[in-house]
């Protein structure tokens, strides 16, 4: 019983270089264009590479059913994206932090909505209470987005 390895027949007349070649043209290709980029980069807020802070991650992760959606306001606080929300959140008294405010203006990385996702959050549950924690990146995207209400 032989062990010896035999290429299949389309790649034996193929070279390392042939191949390396091929791939760093493949890789070098034009990527396209995208007609409404923004709509990926910029969204809602929260700059370059964020998207849509207010609706595809304080919509998706913070106003759902029995959290902070319109109708159950835990924490009297509803964070249901659209018109008015900046109203109900900037520099607004935090009912669950005594002395912060919700969305601070001068000092957004103090915001309470910005420390409670943090992992040292000195108040209370750090959030979302369920569900997946934010990421490194999203917590800077919501502080970015903060800063820009």
């Amino acid at each position: 019983m032989s062990t010896e390895r035999r290429a299949h027949p389309i790649l034996a007349g193929l070279t390392a270089t042939t191949v390396l070649g091929a791939c760093m043209l493949l890789l070098s290709a034009c990527p396209g264009t995208l007609e409404n980029k923004d709509a990926f980069t910029t969204g809602g807020g929260g700059g370059d590479g964020c998207g849509d802070v207010e609706t595809a991650l304080v919509g998706a992760r913070c106003a759902t059913a029995n959290c902070h959606d319109a109708a159950a306001k835990a924490g009297s606080l509803d964070l249901t994206p659209g018109e008015g929300l900046a109203a109900r959140l900037v520099d607004v008294a935090s009912v669950t932090c005594m002395g912060a405010k919700i969305v601070d203006s001068a000092a957004p990385e103090q915001s309470t909505m910005y420390t409670k996702v943090l992992e040292t959050n000195a108040c209370g549950l750090r959030m979302p209470g369920s569900g997946m924690k934010l990421t490194d990146a999203e917590e800077q995207c919501l502080l970015t987005w903060l800063s820009e209400l």
